[in-house]
C-alpha cells in the first residue's frame, strides 16, 4: 500500500538523519578530548567553585549560583532548576557530580554545532551563551 511505503520511507529517513547527527556527536566529542581542552578546565573550577561543601557535587541551590555564574539571567526559576535536575542527574541521586555535569555541557556544545532547531535545549544553551 502506497500510504504505508511513504510512511516507512518517511520514518527511514529520519532515522538515516538521527545516525547522522550520531555519528557527527561522537566525532566532535573525539576532537574535544583529543584537543587542548581549556574550556573542561574552566568548567570544572567554575564547578569546585560552586560545590560549597567540597562534596564533589552540585545540588539545586548551587546549580542555581553555578548557572547564574555561567551566565543564565533572569536566574531560573524552580520549574527550570528542576528540569535542569532532571537532565544533570543521571544517577538520580538528587545532586550532580562533575563528570555528568561535563557530559551535559559537551552534549549540549556539540548539539549547538550540530542541531539548528534547537531540540527542546534553547534554556540550556542560554544559560550558557546569555
Amino acid at each position: 500500500d502506497e500510504m504505508a511505503i511513504a510512511d516507512m520511507n518517511k520514518l527511514l529517513a529520519e532515522l538515516a538523519m538521527e545516525m547522522d547527527k550520531a555519528a557527527v556527536f561522537r566525532r566532535k566529542v573525539e576532537e574535544m578530548k583529543e584537543g587542548d581542552n581549556r574550556e573542561e578546565e574552566a568548567i570544572r573550577a567554575a564547578f569546585e567553585k560552586f560545590d560549597a561543601d567540597a562534596s564533589g557535587h552540585i545540588d539545586m541551590r548551587e546549580y542555581q549560583n553555578l548557572a547564574s555564574e555561567l551566565g543564565t539571567f533572569p536566574a531560573l526559576s524552580e520549574a527550570e532548576l528542576a528540569e535542569a535536575m532532571l537532565q544533570l542527574d543521571n544517577s538520580l541521586d538528587g545532586k550532580v557530580n562533575f563528570d555528568e555535569f561535563w557530559m551535559w555541557w559537551i552534549t549540549d556544545v556539540v548539539l549547538d554545532s550540530t542541531d539548528a532547531g534547537g531540540g527542546g535545549k534553547a534554556r540550556k544553551r542560554r544559560t550558557k551563551h546569555a
